[in-house]
Formats: C-alpha cells, sequence, structure tokens
C-alpha cells in the first residue's frame, strides 16, 4: 500500500540568531528567537517514480528529500506536495518544512521514531546550510519561540511565549538579496558580532514589542535593512508597530487597523514585490489524519 503522511507546518522567520557549532550536527544550531506563522504549511508525502518536490503546482528538485529518506532507510522516492504562503530561500524556512515532512514519513511506514525523523532533519538542514534552529522552532511551536539551547529537536530547549492579542504580521520580499549559504558566507562575522551584544536580552524576551526592537537592531546592524528601505518606510513610519529584515524579507508588524495601509503603500515600493498578510501561529509540527 502506498502511504500518504499529511502534515501541519508552520512558516517560521528568525528575528535573530547566533550560530552554535556543537560536537556534532545535532548539538550544531542556533539560539535566539523567532515568529512562527500562518497559514501553515499543508504538505502530503508519497512514494514516487523520483524525488521531487511541488509548490503551490511548481515543481522542483530538492536536495533535503533525497538526502532526509537516505538517512532514515526509506528506499523510495518521495514526492512531497506544498500548499504555501511561503517560498523557498527567502527566510519563511520552507525548506524546513519540506524537510521535516519528509523526515517523518518514515515514521508513517514504521522504521523510525518520531524524536529520529525530527532530528534528522535537523542534521540534512545544518548540513545543507539552510538552517539552523528552523526545526526545533517548528517542532515546537509558539507564537514567540526562544531557542535557548541550541541544536536538534531532542537537544534544543525552546521556551514559547504567546500574545494575548491578535497581531498582524505583513511581509513583502525585497528585490535581490542573498539566500541561506550565501548570507552565512557573507555575514556570518557581522551576525555574531552584533548577536553577541544582543542575545542575553533576546533569551529574556517576554513581549513581542521588545522583539522587534531587538530585532531591528539586528537587522540593522547585520545590513539586512538597510537605509534605502528605511526611507521607503519613513512616511507611514508611524502605522508600523515594530519591524526587522531577515535576508530577503520585510517583517512588518502594523499598529492596530493600519494592516491594509501599510500593505498599500509597500505595494507601491519599487524595492519590494509580493506583499502577504499572516498570523502569528501558536501550532507546532502537525501530523494530520
Amino acid at each position: 500500500m502506498n502511504k500518504i503522511l499529511r502534515v501541519l507546518v508552520p512558516l517560521h522567520v528568525t528575528c535573530i540568531w547566533r550560530v552554535v557549532w556543537g560536537r556534532d550536527y545535532l548539538d550544531t544550531g542556533s539560539i535566539g528567537a523567532g515568529l512562527n506563522l500562518g497559514p501553515c504549511t499543508y504538505l502530503e508525502v508519497r512514494p514516487w517514480s523520483r524525488d521531487i518536490v511541488s509548490i503551490n503546482g511548481r515543481e522542483l528538485y530538492l536536495r533535503h528529500v533525497t538526502l532526509a529518506r537516505e538517512l532514515l532507510g526509506v528506499r523510495s522516492p518521495l514526492r512531497v506536495d506544498c500548499l504555501t504562503l511561503g517560498d523557498l530561500g527567502v527566510g519563511y524556512a520552507l525548506s524546513s518544512a519540506v524537510t521535516i515532512a519528509s523526515s517523518l514519513y518514515a515514521h508513517t511506514l514504521g522504521i523510525a521514531s518520531l524524536e529520529r525523523c525530527l532530528d534528522v532533519a535537523h542534521i540534512v538542514e545544518v548540513k545543507l546550510r539552510t538552517g539552523l534552529g528552523d526545526v526545533a522552532a517548528q517542532t515546537s511551536g509558539g507564537e514567540i519561540e526562544i531557542r535557548v539551547k541550541p541544536g536538534a529537536p531532542s537537544r534544543a530547549a525552546v521556551r514559547r511565549i504567546n500574545i494575548k492579542e491578535k497581531v498582524t504580521v505583513i511581509i513583502a520580499e525585497l528585490q535581490g538579496g542573498e539566500n541561506t549559504p550565501e548570507m552565512l558566507a557573507l555575514r556570518y562575522a557581522r551576525i555574531q558580532q552584533a548577536s553577541a551584544k544582543l542575545i542575553s536580552k533576546v533569551l529574556d524576551v517576554a513581549d513581542l514589542d521588545t522583539l522587534l526592537e531587538l530585532a531591528s537592531t539586528f537587522s540593522r546592524e547585520v545590513g539586512f535593512l538597510s537605509e534605502n528601505i528605511e526611507r521607503e518606510l519613513y512616511s507611514f513610519r508611524s502605522w508600523i508597530r515594530g519591524m526587522f529584515v531577515k535576508k530577503r524579507l520585510l517583517v512588518i508588524v502594523p499598529e492596530r487597523d493600519r494592516a491594509q495601509d501599510v500593505a498599500e503603500s509597500l505595494s507601491s515600493s519599487s524595492l519590494l514585490r509580493d506583499v502577504k498578510f499572516f498570523a502569528l501561529c501558536d501550532r507546532g509540527v502537525t501530523v494530520v489524519h
């Protein structure tokens, strides 16, 4: 019988992070904080003639699927179909969602535990340099997640914070930018330097406004948040509660009742494209039966 796995995984945008190299892939990761976002990515995994990923109908090959199933002993190639508001390589942790689903298929077959599957997903993300803390963050859930100990889900420690108010998150994609391996190569020193000054405050974060302020400082010091972007936002800055840039994503939390105004202003910018609305999501990885 060809079993089908159906799973929901929140998108995840890291606000601030510090890379921590451990003794092995399981201990390597990042500490810091991020936002889990909904609507969750819906993924279906099934046996196929070759490893392939379909993102909203667009098919591509992603090395993560092959590596995950090989490490877990799944012989059949897999097809992973995704319905999502995110995209690959821009900062949504979508590769992590695909890797998690691909890894969990081994549990569906009864050949690996849930813990082992999630740990392998982390190993794959670290080996391919596409994510250091996403698997632990998406697995744990929490609208705000604070990674106080790095590594795979079985070794990481993640503190969850849920906001008592309804919060809209607006994300626009910046023109150009780097993918994750390029970002780590080009900005590693600045990431480590900026996070060294801020990480103690981040690990003690208890509310959204403080996190957004720290994330804005971090993205400015790393070089994600440029003067050009800040000039674009100047005319409607009073409508914005907080904002930061992660890789190619401009993330904005608007003031109450100003979301549509902010989105319309962003849509007119020549620096930005693909403006989308999200909500904070408190659920972690969820298998759909």
